[in-house]
């Protein structure tokens, strides 16, 4: 009887513990892994972000550049004279 009473206490314990650490700890003061991997996180996605940005502006220079030599080049006839 003793020996259960103790483990209902340990098991409230470590649920109480656990509350507190999820709403005070984690929600107030951060771990540092937390912290750790949220300033990577951050890191990457930026990066990725600069990346993204720098392809489009490839692709929109490229686009560009083929419709000015589309428009430097002479546009065939659709219309061929028929022999009679």
């Amino acid at each position: 009887m003793k020996a259960q009473r103790n483990e209902a206490w340990l098991d409230e314990m470590n649920r109480k513990a656990m509350k507190d650490y999820r709403t005070k700890d984690l929600e107030v003061n951060p771990d540092i892994t937390a912290r750790i991997f949220n300033e990577k996180r951050s890191q990457r996605d930026a990066a990725r972000e600069r990346e993204d940005d720098a392809a489009a502006d490839r692709a929109r220079r490229a686009a560009e550049a083929a419709a000015m030599e589309a428009k430097s080049q002479p546009v065939p006839s659709t219309s061929a004279a028929k022999p009679s």
